[in-house]
């Protein structure tokens, strides 16, 4: 289990941890769809490999696929909960390539949670509860619906500012913004890789990727810093722990498709690792939790765009 040190609360105030709770727990292969799918977002046969929103958001195409969702029981720092077991995504989805920046919330909430708000307007906004994260969504999404200028740019070279009309510029804005199930996340942060973290290489080779307790001089970092994985995404290992979408709970011991996890619970699953933690708590399959009214300032996130 890892070790986590707490900060105690009064009762009836906001639980803060330094770092979330492990669940009772990559060489997990992953075999993306890359038969030429249309993304979500087309028209007329124009694809949309990624999007960017008024606030510098970007989000690229993570295409559908099968992928080995946990680890081998061989696999150094390996918690129990990680059964492996096949996982099918039967769509394609955007995600956003870093972490949720203190600035990008600041513009949406008006205020600045972060235990870490001298770190800089582009470090990882953290300390926000995973409920409170569903108010940030529910106004991004509205402004996604309302606000002509809120789409900016799509890496198919042409500004989708566009009049309402137009196809492509309709097309994004049937998607919403989400968190990442649990599978979505695992299945972007592998990125096609096999092994414990998203990069080809050792243990070494992760202070190119990651901050972590081994580098981070006991502190966050601005977003984007370290080297991208093979879908473009940063900071997927380290820098904060990222919340997900789904309650915590056991994997299926079966192959499943679109996984959600579990209906109810008391907890939510947390991924990546942090500045605060050793590097195995980075690793791709490694999970943690969190309660959903906790901030953290561990603890982050980054967003999805889905129909």
């Amino acid at each position: 289990m890892i070790k986590f040190h707490r900060l105690i609360v009064f009762a009836g105030c906001m639980l803060l941890m330094a770092g979330p709770f492990n669940l009772a727990a990559g060489r997990a292969p992953v075999i993306p769809d890359m038969t030429g799918k249309a993304p979500p977002a087309f028209a007329n046969g124009r694809r949309v490999p990624s999007i960017m929103n008024e606030l510098g958001m970007v989000f690229v195409y993570i295409p559908p696929g099968e992928f080995e969702m946990g680890s081998p029981p061989d696999e150094p720092g390996r918690q129990a909960n990680e059964t492996a077991h096949r996982v099918q995504l039967s769509q394609g989805f955007y995600m956003m390539t870093t972490e949720v920046t203190q600035k990008q919330w600041m513009a949406v909430m008006g205020q600045n949670p972060s235990v870490f708000s001298d770190c800089g307007p582009d470090c990882p906004v953290e300390n926000v509860p995973w409920s409170q994260i569903f108010r940030f969504i529910t106004r991004l999404n509205h402004l996604m619906k309302t606000k002509q200028a809120h789409i900016k740019l799509s890496s198919s070279e042409k500004e989708i500012n566009a009049p309402a009309g137009d196809e492509i510029t309709a097309a994004v804005r049937r998607l919403q913004y989400r968190l990442p199930t649990e599978a979505q996340w695992e299945y972007a942060c592998r990125a096609t890789g096999r092994g414990w973290f998203s990069f080809e290489g050792d243990l070494a080779a992760l202070d190119e990727y990651a901050w972590f307790k081994g580098n981070s001089g006991g502190s966050t970092h601005p977003v984007a810093q370290k080297k991208p994985n093979a879908f473009g995404l940063y900071d997927m290992h380290g820098n904060v722990w990222e919340w997900c979408l789904d309650f915590a709970g056991p994997y299926p011991s079966k192959p499943v498709t679109d996984p959600k996890g579990m209906a109810t619970g008391s907890f939510r699953v947390v991924r990546g690792g942090s500045w605060y933690y050793p590097a195995l708590e980075a690793r791709t399959a490694n999970r943690s939790f969190l309660l959903p009214g906790s901030g953290n300032y561990n603890v982050g996130f980054r967003l999805v765009l889905t129909p």
